[in-house]
């Protein structure tokens, strides 16, 4: 099948499980390359973080598919 629009929710949690960022993005069908993948672009709020780790959650559901991706850094 063609590619569908994706919804995609990025999230940002602190070392303390706080939420600080919560988006939904979508992932227009056009974004997709020959493989059917696509990068996904999150703008992150750096200078207004506090020291600490965070944790970057990117989801997305189509379907009964769900993939998710996790990713953890820390601001010095």
């Amino acid at each position: 099948a063609a590619p569908a629009s994706v919804p995609v929710r990025a999230q940002l949690r602190n070392d303390v499980d706080e939420l600080v960022m919560d988006r939904a993005l979508t992932i227009a069908p056009a974004e997709f390359n020959a493989a059917r993948a696509a990068d996904v672009r999150v703008d992150l709020p750096i200078g207004r973080l506090a020291s600490g780790s965070y944790l970057l959650t990117l989801e997305s559901t189509l379907g009964q598919t769900t993939a998710r991706r996790d990713s953890r850094f820390a601001i010095r």
